[in-house]
Formats: C-alpha cells, sequence, structure tokens
C-alpha cells in the first residue's frame, strides 16, 4: 500500500521550452518554442531586428529573445542556431563565424543543441507542410544580393550568390543560367522578406520560357517573413529534442498520387539532413548532408565582471530516498487516523525540504549608467610619463580581400559610320592627302582611312564646254559613334582646309553604320567607393587574423596601407553592371591585449563613477584613433570609451541576510541598489504558503542582473 504513495497514477505531461535564433545577413530573428505530449510548437516569435555589427548582432538577439520569452514563467537556455549557407565551409561553421557564436553564448548565457542551414530548415519545413519533398527553385532576398537555390525533391541540387541590382530577375537569371540544368522546375519560392511584392511582380512578368529551359510558365509563391524562423524551431527543434531524448510524435502527411507515381524516397527523420550536429553526437559520414562539427563543445571560460561576484549553485539532481515507515499495527481505530498521519508526514516532510533544500533564483534588472569620455594614452614599447601606457608591440601583417558592387556611371557606346567618298580637284596640279585627314559635313567629322593621289584637270574641255576635275575614290569612317554620321548618297563633303573650289569630297554610296546607346559604367566614385570599403575588410581581416592566434588580440594601424595587388575587373568609363576588386596590402600595426587596455582604462572612468559602481567590462567599447608617432615604436593616442556602469552588488552578502525570512525582505533591499527597475525572485519547489519565506540555506541563491 505504502510502496504507491509517492507514485503518481497517470504519466504526467512534460512541457520543455526551447529557443530558436536566426542570423541573415542583416536581420535577426527569434522563437521560443517547446515539446509538449511528444509534439514540438511554437509558443512565441521574438521581434525582428537588424545588425550591422558584431556588438549590434549581439544586442539586437538579446532586444529580440526578451520579447520573445515577455510573459513566460521561466526563461529557456537552450537553443538552435539557423545560420546563411555562407556562415559554412566545408560543412563546418567558418573559424571567423565561430567567434561570433562563442561570444553571443556567452554573453546571453544560451546553450546551444545545434546549428542548421536556414535553406535546408526552410526546404524540409515545406516538405512537413505540403506533405511531399519540394521541387522549386528557392530565391533569398537581401538587399545586396540573392541567394539562389536549385531544389530536387527535397534535395538541394545547386546554390549561387548572385549580386543584387535594380533587375531582380535578370540577377535571378544569371544565377539560373551558372546550373547549366536541362530542365528547371516551374516553381519559384521567395523568403526573407516582410513585403515581397514588388520582388515577386518582376518575377512573375519575366519572360522565363523564352530565357532558360522552363517547360511552362512557372509559379511564384512568396513565403511570410516568420516562415523560416518556424522551419527552424519546428523542423531543426524536432530533430534537436529527439537526441535530447525527448519523445516526438510526427504527425502522418499521406503522399499525393504524383509523388506515389513518382516512387519518390522518402527523407530520413536523421537531422543529419539538415546538415545538423547535436552535443555529444559522434561525428558520422553522411552520404546525402555533410555533418557540421558542433562548435560549442569547450572548456568552460572563466566569466569576468559584476555577476562573477555573485553566488552560484549548482542544483542538482535531487534524491529522496524511499520513505521509512514506522511498523504499525493496524486496527481497526487506528486506520481511522490513518490519513492524517500521512498528510502530517507530508506537511512536515515537505517544510523540511523546502527549507533546507529549496533554491532561490534572484534576476535584477538595472539601468545602467553610460558613460562616454576621450582619455589620452600612450602606446607601445616604452612608457609615457603621465600618459596611461597600453605594451604593444609593431609588426608589418600582409592580407587579401575582395569585394564588389554595383555600377553607377553610365556611358554611351555604339559604332562609327562608314562609307567611300568621291574626291574631286579643281586644280590644275595634283594633290596628295594623308591617312588621317579630315572631311567634314557641318559639324560632323570624318578620316580619311588612308593615303590618296587626285589627279589634276586635264585641261581639256568636255561636251559641256567646261574642264572636268580630277577624281579619286577613298574611304572614310567617322570620328565619333552615332547614328547622327549617317549620311545619304550625294552629300558634299569638305577637305582639311581646302577651299571646295579647289577640293571636295561627295558620298557616294550613302554613309551607313553609326549607332549609339546609353549603357552602364564604372564611375570614378565607383572605383573609390569600392577601393575604401575593401581597405576597411582588409583590415578587419588583419584584426581576424591577430584573434585567431590569440582570442584577446586586438590591432591599431599605424601607417597606410601598402597595396600590392589592387586589380579592379573595370576601367573607368568600362561597360560593367558590377565592379569587382582584388586587393592585398601590407599594413604597420600595433598589436596590443584588449584586457591590459580595459585593466588601463577601467581606473581612469570609475574616478568619476559614484561609489559602488563597478566597470561592466563585457559591455564597454573602445576604440584607439589618432595614433601619433613618438620614440622606440610608441606611440600617443585617444581612447575613445563607451563605459557601462553597473551597481556593486554582493549576492553572498544578500543571501546571509535574508535566509530565512519573509521574501518581502529582500525584495526591499533589491530597491535600494541604485538604478533598480524591477525584480523578480523564483523559489522552487513553489510551495502555497511557505513561499512567502526564503530558505535557510543561503548556498542555494543565485543572483543574475541584467541591463535595460
Amino acid at each position: 500500500m505504502f510502496n504507491n504513495l509517492f507514485t503518481p497514477k497517470n504519466k504526467k505531461t512534460v512541457r520543455e521550452l526551447f529557443l530558436a535564433i536566426e542570423i541573415h545577413e542583416s536581420l535577426i530573428k527569434t522563437a521560443v518554442w517547446q515539446v509538449e505530449d511528444e509534439k514540438p510548437s511554437i509558443v512565441s516569435l521574438g521581434s525582428y531586428e537588424l545588425w550591422d555589427s558584431e556588438d549590434s548582432l549581439i544586442n539586437g538577439t538579446d532586444a529580440s529573445l526578451t520579447e520573445a520569452i515577455k510573459g513566460l514563467d521561466s526563461q529557456p537556455d537552450r537553443v538552435i542556431l539557423g545560420l546563411p549557407e555562407s556562415w559554412l565551409v566545408d560543412n563546418k561553421v567558418h573559424p571567423t563565424k565561430q567567434k561570433i557564436i562563442k561570444r553571443l553564448k556567452d554573453d546571453l548565457s544560451i546553450k546551444p543543441i545545434g546549428v542548421v542551414t536556414i535553406t535546408e530548415a526552410v526546404v524540409r519545413h515545406l516538405k512537413d507542410q505540403e506533405g511531399i519533398p519540394p521541387t522549386a527553385i528557392l530565391l533569398e532576398i537581401y538587399p545586396s544580393k540573392v541567394i539562389v537555390t536549385l531544389v530536387n525533391v527535397g534535395e538541394k541540387q545547386a546554390i549561387e550568390e548572385v549580386g543584387r541590382s535594380d533587375d531582380l530577375a535578370r540577377d535571378v537569371e544569371e544565377g539560373l543560367a551558372r546550373f547549366d540544368a536541362e530542365k528547371l522546375p516551374a516553381r519559384f519560392i521567395l523568403t526573407n522578406g516582410s513585403d515581397l511584392s514588388d520582388e515577386e511582380q518582376q518575377i512573375v512578368s519575366y519572360p522565363w520560357t523564352e530565357k532558360l529551359p522552363f517547360i511552362h510558365i512557372p509559379k511564384v509563391q512568396v513565403l511570410p517573413i516568420d516562415f523560416s524562423i518556424r522551419a527552424i524551431a519546428l523542423s531543426g527543434g524536432a530533430e534537436a529534442a529527439k537526441s535530447l531524448g525527448i519523445e516526438i510524435t510526427e504527425e502522418d502527411q499521406p503522399p499525393s498520387e504524383s509523388v506515389a507515381d513518382a516512387a519518390v524516397e522518402s527523407i530520413s527523420g536523421d537531422f543529419s539532413s539538415l546538415g545538423f550536429k547535436l552535443e555529444d553526437e559522434e561525428e558520422a559520414p553522411s552520404e546525402t548532408t555533410p555533418v557540421i562539427n558542433n562548435p560549442f563543445e569547450e572548456e568552460p571560460t572563466p566569466k569576468t565582471g559584476l555577476l562573477s561576484r555573485l553566488p552560484k549553485l549548482d542544483f542538482g539532481r535531487l534524491s529522496l530516498g524511499r520513505p521509512r515507515l514506522p511498523e504499525l499495527n493496524f486496527s481497526r481505530p487506528l486506520l481511522l487516523f490513518a490519513p492524517l498521519i500521512l498528510l502530517a508526514l507530508f506537511v512536515v516532510s515537505a517544510t523540511a525540504y523546502y527549507f533546507l533544500q529549496g533554491r532561490v533564483k534572484v534576476t535584477l534588472t538595472v539601468s545602467p549608467l553610460r558613460r562616454d569620455q576621450v582619455i589620452d594614452m600612450a602606446i607601445g614599447t616604452n612608457p609615457v610619463a603621465d600618459l596611461l601606457t597600453v605594451p604593444a608591440t609593431k609588426k608589418t601583417i600582409s592580407a587579401k580581400a575582395s569585394d564588389s558592387l554595383s555600377t553607377t556611371g553610365e556611358a554611351v557606346v555604339g559604332e562609327k559610320a562608314t562609307g567611300k567618298v568621291n574626291i574631286f580637284n579643281y586644280t590644275n596640279q595634283p594633290v596628295s592627302l594623308k591617312a588621317g585627314t579630315k572631311i567634314t559635313s557641318g559639324n560632323l567629322t570624318f578620316l580619311l582611312n588612308s593615303a590618296v593621289t587626285i589627279a589634276s584637270t586635264s585641261g581639256i574641255l568636255d561636251d559641256n564646254g567646261s574642264i572636268p576635275p580630277g577624281k579619286s575614290e577613298a574611304g572614310i569612317t567617322a570620328a565619333k559613334i552615332g547614328a547622327e554620321s549617317n549620311l545619304d548618297k550625294g552629300t558634299q563633303l569638305a577637305i582639311d582646309t581646302y577651299p571646295q573650289s579647289s577640293l571636295r569630297a561627295r558620298s557616294d554610296p550613302a554613309l551607313t553604320g553609326g549607332t549609339s546607346r546609353t549603357v552602364k559604367a564604372v564611375a570614378k566614385e565607383d572605383q573609390e567607393k569600392l577601393l575604401a570599403s575593401v581597405s576597411e575588410k582588409l583590415k578587419a581581416a588583419i584584426d581576424d587574423q591577430l584573434k585567431k592566434e590569440d582570442p584577446d588580440n586586438r590591432s591599431l594601424a599605424v601607417g597606410p596601407l601598402k597595396f600590392t595587388t589592387k586589380n579592379f575587373d573595370y576601367p573607368v568609363g568600362g561597360e560593367a553592371t558590377i565592379l569587382n576588386l582584388d586587393l592585398a596590402a601590407d599594413l604597420e600595426v600595433l598589436i596590443y591585449s584588449r584586457k591590459q587596455l580595459l585593466s588601463q582604462v577601467e581606473g581612469k572612468v570609475l574616478e568619476s563613477a559614484n561609489p559602488g559602481q563597478v566597470l561592466a567590462a563585457e559591455h564597454t567599447q573602445i576604440s584607439l584613433t589618432d595614433p601619433i608617432p613618438g620614440s622606440n615604436d610608441t606611440f600617443t593616442t585617444k581612447a575613445s570609451v563607451s563605459a557601462v556602469l553597473l551597481p556593486e552588488l554582493s549576492g553572498q552578502k544578500l543571501a546571509e541576510e535574508t535566509k530565512g525570512k519573509r521574501v518581502i525582505v529582500l525584495k526591499n533591499l533589491l530597491q535600494t541598489v541604485p538604478g533598480f527597475k524591477s525584480a523578480t525572485i523564483e523559489i522552487y519547489p513553489n510551495i502555497p504558503l511557505l513561499n512567502s519565506f526564503l530558505p535557510v540555506n543561503d548556498k542555494h541563491f543565485v543572483f543574475n542582473i541584467i541591463t535595460e
């Protein structure tokens, strides 16, 4: 009887909450999803945030997740990431992107359980929704590019990235032409936009069957902007959940007759079909989609800053052994009191467990104090008197970078008019003309193709009583392109400086072939803009190179870029819609430690801070500018500091002062913290009546500070 006392009769429904984060070229999307009753579903969607730098990616993701988890009873931390195809190389997350993901993981305290490419997730979700593996051309629309993916029966066959111009349809045509396919599916799917009506119309109105091997006019479908984040959470998340030991029930979707007739091979439930690798999963070869190595398993990094000073405990799994009950002689009277005895035992056990083993999680939201200031510093091998000095070493580093942009210039191109003329000599002396001699008609100029000699008059009267001139035929070409140089037969032309009474020409036959048209061309400003852009990209590549050697390394350029290669694929004025630049250069830099820079700056910032404030190093931004050379490879510079100050809070002290007391006591103390906005106190287990008191074990208190 007592063996079943603490065992529930029915299986309890377990609700598991997870996060999903999608990172596009310039857009961040998030969602909260759950597994309940063995089925994945969307709980909430976060806001859509723009990003253009590593810092804005972190802040944008934080803002989006804050919106997604608003109103939830708990805050999930396990996450599945959706990444662009360009972030992967050799079926692995690119090393330059791994550092971004690592910072995202560390700064936001999330636990990635896997990675899936956005394209693969979308294709998989389309298959789940439609019941058949899709065959289509997937277009991912970005401001600067379009990614064209050929999908055949749910499998990604080919992918091309094309620079975005004003004519989207031609851009897509260029990408499809690179596939060299014998036949293309008559279905376009557009994604990654909130309003793609203009893009949809461009695709719909383009004569695809005349340009490429479409068997009939393709249909165009526009996916909702939230389709991709739902795909990552539901299609990708389901497989991630399976790997964690969570049972997932998949809904049966019978294939259509067309699919059955075609004997289409079903897609495996293995998550490797999405290019995904889960935590603790052994790497194994795949015949379909290469498995992406999980970039998140690493040694824990000691955290610095305010939160490191707060007490944290590992809430291990609590094991209550089997209760030992006294042997009782269950006489009939005693049985009447058995329920009361059991109730008393339960109350005593629950109370003891609550106060001794209860856990407290405090989340304090504060408004940080932001302080901007410029500090004069020195950087180099030798300290400078009266200046903060950051140790650094001078080094010359070589790097390469390339990029492209759409041209903005215009040029007139075409053909020159050509033909033959008869030249007449009315003098009694022969006349010789050189190649290139000018022949004009009004404001139009033509040039002799080759040298010619025109004989003199014969001096003999003809039947009309006049003296016939000497005559020679010669070929001419217009000096400029254009149809205006096309002249009718019999047009009179003047020759150089000769008076027409001595020498003249006549077109015979007509001059033809002149054409002109205006085309996109390379402007000087295009080259200058692209050079500046690639130069900055090259400097960033150098900084990334140093960070690979040591994540704490930073660089400051102390000299101009010395180009070793600078190749534009078109000159100024050249006909082109896209301009490409390959750049290689040497750069003199000072290599320094960010930790040492923070250490120097922290003391200076805190000089003017209020008592009880500390520098939030992970949120503080510092940039060094305007290096001026001194002696012995030491430079003076200006440090532009954007500091974030937080209240200095001792979680251990608060826990010791409030343990066993009413919850309101802790709330009142938290409200005295400078910059206080709000606080939440969560107690586990949450037992009514008891939950107005705090447990007595101060080591079970965990404090977290977030900024707003």
